[in-house]
């Protein structure tokens, strides 16, 4: 598989490139560890279902969401499974990447699809905003590092997406003491990406902002400073979308959403696009598809659609035909088909 990058464009929106230096589109779906046992296997009949049958309906990408430690006992019991292998050292974590998320990338990639590697964990419930942060430092910076020297020559993995949702314990005293939980949070992935990139140049890293991703956070955590996160070479900022943001405000938000690309020079990737019901709409996947579709040729924007777990519909009558085209542009294995874009 084509090595992925970063464009090198000084202005206007980053995107996805392969070793052509052209535009790459991937559009794609989740694959949830902690839900796999009760919703998704049963389904799909494991990781290989899971890529054939989202494949088939012309996804490219599965952001494989990572489960280290549960609290829910989705896999029959509750458990930290770094610790159940050795803990949180580098031979600990290796045997967990071996005996958990290895086999997984390397079922996704032989189904022709990238991968984004979500670590997909939330801090204890019982900390508080300093401490949230403190668990962060101590728990996801020795499992990136493991991660890193693992995957570091693997093409297949596009992202590496470091913290799936930072989010204060306490959102309203957070929002008053905004400034301090802001620069923890920004300071955490400016450390962690530190720590990557020592032993892995290469691949794509995903930050987040202070609020999990939602809503216009992203000016008060990055604008000024966005590009001291490995100079912005090849690191993209994480969106999450709902109907909130895509049909309830869709105009503001979309409007916002473009020029913040434009004006800063960064790549803006839909982690994840909520699509559970009760969170996605219809008239919300469409407007979606649309905003992809009108900006294909200026921003090339990436996207992932969130928890199959057992809906195979999905809003698949909304986004199959879409995917199918957009997503056929480019072949994983081979070069980018049908030429430059315009």
């Amino acid at each position: 598989m084509q090595w992925l990058s970063l464009s090198k464009n000084n202005t206007g929106p980053k995107y996805f490139v392969g070793e052509d230096n052209q535009p790459v589109n991937l559009f794609g779906m989740a694959r949830c560890q902690s839900c796999a046992v009760h919703s998704e296997d049963p389904v799909y009949g494991g990781v290989d279902g899971i890529c054939r049958h989202f494949k088939n309906l012309g996804c490219n990408f599965i952001r494989l969401a990572v489960d280290v430690r549960t609290s829910s006992g989705e896999r029959g019991h509750h458990a930290d499974y770094i610790e159940e292998c050795g803990g949180y050292n580098d031979k600990g974590i290796r045997a967990f990447i071996e005996k958990y998320v290895a086999p997984e990338v390397e079922i996704i990639k032989q189904n022709g699809m990238y991968v984004m590697l979500d670590l997909h964990e939330y801090p204890p419930s019982e900390l508080d905003d300093t401490g949230i942060v403190d668990y962060a430092y101590s728990h996801y910076i020795p499992i990136w590092r493991g991660f890193a020297e693992y995957f570091k020559d693997e093409p297949a993995v596009a992202v590496y997406e470091i913290w799936n949702e930072p989010y204060p314990a306490d959102i309203s005293q957070a929002l008053k003491d905004g400034p301090e939980w802001i620069r923890r949070i920004r300071e955490f992935f400016f450390d962690a990406v530190k720590e990557i990139r020592k032993t892995d140049r290469r691949h794509i890293i995903m930050v987040s902002d202070y609020n999990a991703g939602w809503g216009m956070a992203w000016d008060n955590c990055w604008k000024d400073c966005c590009h001291s996160v490995d100079e912005c070479k090849n690191t993209c900022f994480s969106i999450h979308l709902s109907d909130r943001q895509l049909e309830k405000e869709a105009p503001e938000y979309l409007e916002w959403l473009l020029k913040t690309a434009d004006e800063n020079n960064v790549c803006l990737l839909y982690g994840e696009v909520e699509t559970e019901g009760g969170i996605a709409t219809t008239a919300g996947i469409e407007n979606l598809v649309k905003l992809i579709d009108n900006t294909e040729n200026t921003h090339h924007l990436i996207a992932v659609l969130w928890r199959p777990h057992d809906d195979k519909t999905n809003f698949v009558s909304v986004w199959e035909k879409f995917a199918k085209r957009y997503t056929t542009k480019f072949d994983c294995d081979n070069k980018t088909k049908g030429g430059k874009a315009k």
